[in-house]
C-alpha cells in the first residue's frame, strides 16, 4: 500500500471526520492525514498488539494509539527533553496517560529491542531527517513478528524540489523532501531484508497538490506500509 495525501480538502475533511470520532488531533492539520490512514491499518489488531512507535517526538501517535484502546505501546526517539520528564512525574502521580511515559532514548537504527517482537511499527515523518534507510527498514525488520506490519510516512514531491533541503535544520536534524527515486530507494531496501509492500501491486501515485508550504517548500506526505514476511 502507498498513499498520497491529494489535496488540502482531503486533509480538512479527515479533520473533520477525526475531530466528530472525539480522535486526538495532531498540531499540523495535514498531518491528520498519516494518522487516519493509520487507524484503517491497524483496526484489525487485537488491542494487546505490541506496537512500536520509532522517532515518537512529541507523542501524537502514541495518545492515537491509546485513545483507540491498544494496550501495549511503547516509543522510542533519538533524546528526551525536560518537557518528557515533567510528563513522566505528572503521569506517575494522576495515574493517567502520558505519551512521555512510554518513551525511551534510542538509536532507530540499533533499538537493543527483542528480534520478532513488534506486531505492528509506526514511523510517522522521521525517515526523511537523516535518517540511515537500509539501516532502519533492516531493525525494523528484525523487530517485526513474521507477518507484522509498519506504517510509515515521509514528505514527498515529485519532480524532485529545485531548492534542495538538506542545509534546513529542523529539530537539530537535517531534512530531505523525499522524491521517486528516494521512495524506490526505500522500497527496494525494504525488499531486501524481507519487507514487502502490503499491497504487492500498488505503485508510486502521481502528485495532485502541494498541501503545505514549510521552511519555504511546498510539498505533500505518502506513506507506505509493508508487511514482513512469513
Amino acid at each position: 500500500m502507498i498513499k498520497l495525501l491529494e489535496d488540502i480538502k482531503q486533509a480538512e475533511e479527515i479533520t473533520c471526520w477525526m475531530r466528530d470520532k472525539k480522535i486526538p488531533l495532531h498540531d499540523t492539520m495535514q498531518k491528520n492525514w498519516d494518522h487516519y490512514e493509520l487507524i484503517s491499518l491497524i483496526k484489525v489488531f487485537p488491542k494487546s498488539a505490541r506496537i512500536l512507535d520509532m522517532g515518537s517526538g512529541h507523542g501524537f501517535t502514541l495518545k492515537l494509539l491509546h485513545t483507540l484502546g491498544f494496550e501495549n505501546i511503547s516509543g522510542i526517539d533519538y533524546e528526551l527533553s525536560p518537557r518528557w520528564r515533567l510528563e513522566r512525574l505528572k503521569s506517575l502521580f494522576r495515574k493517567t496517560f502520558s505519551p512521555y511515559s512510554v518513551i525511551q532514548a534510542g538509536d532507530l537504527c540499533n533499538t537493543k529491542i527483542a528480534s520478532n517482537s513488534c506486531d505492528f511499527i509506526t514511523c510517522i515523518s522521521v525517515i526523511e531527517h537523516g535518517v540511515d534507510v537500509e539501516a532502519f527498514v533492516k531493525e525494523a525488520s528484525r523487530l517485526l513478528k513474521p507477518g507484522g506490519q509498519m506504517w510509515v510516512t515521509f514528505d514527498y514531491w515529485e519532480p524532485a524540489c529545485d531548492n534542495p533541503t538538506e542545509e534546513i535544520k529542523i529539530f537539530g536534524l537535517p531534512w530531505t523532501i523525499f522524491d521517486r527515486r528516494k521512495v524506490e530507494q526505500v522500497i527496494d531496501a525494504a525488499h531486501k531484508h524481507g519487507l514487502e509492500l502490503k499491497d504487492a501491486a500498488a505503485s508510486i501515485p502521481l502528485c495532485r497538490d502541494k498541501t503545505l508550504d514549510y521552511y519555504g517548500k511546498q510539498y505533500t506526505f505518502m506513506g507506505i506500509a509493508f508487511k514482513k514476511n512469513i
